[in-house]
């Protein structure tokens, strides 16, 4: 990933644009791997969102401070708790140490397997709990 980014990057009036990663389950450990690649390249990330991503800090952290790295969760979730397979059963954590940790509140329909994914394919909860907070954030170039 952090390679076609790259090449992504050095076509003219790419230059300056800002890279922004979002990642859901693992894919959000993925997105901070390919951060730190990135940030070895001398190219920023501005943005890292990570959503029901097992924070395995020990494997995944990133070596760089980030523009903004907002990380969502609940409390619902199995598959986040349990680190993404039985191997690592309780031993991944909800919360990144240098993330704003975004706790979203998903209702008793939502299974412990269902509330992985809830948060993800619901454009609702996009609008409700991601969208702002990046607002307040977000400059303008």
């Amino acid at each position: 990933m952090a390679s076609e980014i790259m090449n992504w990057r050095s076509i003219k009036g790419n230059e300056k644009k800002p890279i922004r990663l979002i990642g859901h389950s693992h894919g959000g450990n993925v997105a901070i791997l390919t951060a730190n690649v990135l940030e070895h390249e001398g190219i920023q990330v501005e943005t890292l969102v990570t959503i029901a991503t097992p924070a395995r800090e020990l494997e995944y952290y990133l070596e760089y401070p980030m523009g903004q790295h907002p990380h969502v969760y609940n409390e619902r979730d199995a598959v986040q708790v349990n680190g993404g397979y039985e191997g690592l059963l309780f031993k991944a954590k909800r919360e990144f140490t240098n993330a704003a940790n975004i706790k979203i509140e998903v209702g008793d329909e939502y299974d412990p397997i269902a509330a992985h994914s809830a948060m993800h394919s619901s454009v609702e909860m996009w609008k409700k709990y991601i969208t702002p907070y990046l607002a307040d954030f977000y400059v303008k170039p």
